[in-house]
């Protein structure tokens, strides 16, 4: 990242993060670098969909406690709106790193 930096990079976007600790990762990251991170959006809307991010998407890390959200016959728009809300808890905590 600080060989980028050096070389130009005025910004990252990053792969969707569902976990807290990928979240602190990149915060630290910012704070040790002064850069721009855009965290990429991916919403989760079903069991299935999950496990095949989880399972054939490399490079994204979806832990089982997220996939184990999702039941296997439940309400796609309930999981959906319920998982749309924290992922906009997600963006507003990575907007308050810009305001740093």
């Amino acid at each position: 990242m600080i060989k980028k930096i050096e070389a130009g990079c005025s910004y990252f976007l990053t792969q969707p993060v569902y976990d807290e600790e990928g979240i602190k990762r990149l915060a630290f990251l910012k704070e040790r670098t002064g850069a721009k991170i855009l965290i990429g959006i991916m919403p989760l809307v079903s069991r299935r969909n999950a496990l095949f991010i989880k399972n054939e998407m490399p490079g994204i890390y979806v832990p089982d406690r997220v996939v184990e959200k999702y039941k296997e016959k439940n309400n796609k728009k309930f999981v959906h709106t319920k998982n749309l809300s924290t992922e906009k808890k997600r963006q507003r905590k990575s907007l308050k790193w810009e305001k740093r």
